[in-house]
């Protein structure tokens, strides 16, 4: 399969402007690996681009970015269907910056920290409408989020569904906060809505 842009050693440091262009059948197989994506590590900027109809298997921070440190902003990953261990998002499977206006839609397997949008947002910023189905064999799980540490995070999760063998920190939108049950989410930090819901909701757990 395809290699993946940037890895923890050689990071990924420029600027991709996809002026709105689409990648088609992007395929990746490295479910032995880590840091695995279109971009495994990214410094730089990613936006404006549509991926569709992607599989990507990896090992700890699988998505369509592995790990964030940069600016993403405007990617859609459409009907995608991605599955690895731990840190595992549809659009970054671990968040340490900025990821904004993007839309997901599709298929996550993994283990812990796992969500359509992204596995583990760690004091950085983070928005997104997700829809699709979220599979995971332990804990800290979400649609939208499986972990959030800090940081910001706003989104819509439109349709779909979560399932997590794990007994606890897992709901549709966001599994847990700082270990806390997401009902206790400051409205200044976190901002969520079930699509067809009149009002936001500040991660209450919804099943």
């Amino acid at each position: 399969g395809y290699p993946s842009i940037g890895n923890s050693t050689n990071k990924f440091l420029g600027d991709l402007d996809g002026d709105g262009h689409i990648i088609n059948n992007l395929y990746i197989n490295r479910s032995s690996s880590n840091y695995v994506g279109l971009f495994g590590y990214n410094y730089g900027v990613i936006q404006d681009l549509t991926i569709s109809n992607s599989v990507i298997k990896g090992k700890d921070y699988t998505g369509l970015v592995g790990h964030n440190y940069g600016t993403i902003k405007g990617v859609r990953h459409l009907d995608m269907n991605i599955s690895g261990n731990n840190y595992v998002g549809g659009i970054v499977g671990y968040n340490s910056k900025t990821a904004t206006g993007n839309i997901v839609s599709g298929k996550v397997n993994g283990n812990q920290y796992v969500a359509l949008g992204v596995g583990n947002n760690s004091s950085a910023t983070f928005e997104a409408i997700v829809e699709g189905d979220v599979v995971s064999t332990s804990n800290y799980v979400g649609g939208l989020a499986g972990y959030v540490t800090y940081g910001k995070l706003s989104g819509v999760f439109r349709d779909g569904s979560v399932t997590a063998s794990g007994s606890s920190y897992s709901n549709k939108v966001v599994g847990t906060y700082n270990n806390t049950t997401p009902g206790l989410v400051s409205l200044d930090t976190i901002s969520l809505k079930i699509a067809g819901s009149d009002s936001s909701v500040q991660g209450t757990s919804l099943t």
